[in-house]
């Protein structure tokens, strides 16, 4: 099963094996899976055998990886970063240690940092040339981080397109329903913390230049002539203007509310000329 089944990205993507593991395992990488990511209890002997099986085979990073995930889940949060670094340090090519490496940062703020790991602005081939198809696991993990990666840098539009690629592989991959479920609440909180915050500013300078604007009232010179004189309102109390007034120009008709809006940036502009020759 390869891209022909997900075209939404621009690489080739599968669910087989790429790397088959030996048979003699195969049972328990699966019973690590399914306890991590089907919500399963995690037994103190479940970790004492990953243990075990990471001495038996130490070439193994998934071993490794599925060991710092639990430990993550576990609440062992410093186990888990020791195992991560050891991951990274003993297998610098590991695609799954350097995309909990690039995440890690980002938790941290570190987004810069992150980006010299993995450049989440890139596709997942051009980040990694040498491989010609991925494996789903990896490119559900490598869109989530994409995703974190926008959302915190504020660009809410490209981090909704790389969601709606994630939702197309929720039908076939269901781990990723669950992510995606955690990824919409967070889109949702960053995009009102943001809109909050620039909302706080522009209040902020409205502030700065209300006094100015007062000044210009105070230059003699009458307002021009509109279209509808509900716009006169604009002139008489600058910022604070009551809820009527406001409705009342909202119920103006939108052609020309603009064109008595652009007569007033336009007498704004006049004003402002005018006072700066009064100084």
């Amino acid at each position: 099963m390869q891209n022909k089944d997900y075209p939404q990205f621009p690489y080739k993507v599968t669910t087989e094996a790429i790397d088959p593991y030996p048979t003699t395992i195969q049972a328990h990488i699966q019973k690590y899976h399914e306890a991590l990511h089907y919500d399963q209890p995690i037994k103190p002997a479940m970790i004492r055998d990953l243990e075990d099986l990471i001495k038996k085979y130490p070439d193994l990073p998934t071993l490794k990886n599925h060991l710092q995930m639990i430990y993550k889940k576990t609440g062992q949060f410093d186990k888990a970063n020791a195992t991560l670094q050891e991951i990274v340090i003993q297998h610098p090519d590991y695609m799954f240690g350097k995309l909990e490496w690039a995440a890690n940062l980002m938790n941290e703020g570190q987004m810069e940092e992150s980006r010299e790991v993995i450049d989440f602005t890139r596709e997942m081939n051009e980040v990694f040339p040498e491989r010609e198809i991925f494996h789903i696991s990896e490119v559900v993990t490598f869109t989530l981080n994409t995703i974190r990666y926008y959302v915190l840098n504020h660009d809410f539009d490209r981090a909704e397109q790389y969601l709606d690629r994630l939702r197309l592989l929720a039908y076939t991959h269901f781990p990723t329903s669950q992510h995606i479920v955690q990824l919409e609440k967070m889109l949702v909180i960053e995009r009102l913390k943001h809109n909050m915050e620039q909302l706080s500013k522009s209040i902020k300078e409205m502030r700065k230049v209300e006094a100015t604007f007062k000044i210009f009232h105070g230059l003699g010179e009458e307002p021009p002539q509109f279209q509808h004189p509900e716009i006169e309102v604009l002139y008489k109390y600058a910022f604070d203007i009551p809820h009527e007034e406001w409705l009342a120009i909202q119920a103006i008709p939108h052609e020309s509310l603009l064109n008595d809006l652009s007569t007033v940036l336009a007498d704004s502009q006049r004003r402002f000329a005018l006072y700066k020759t009064k100084l």
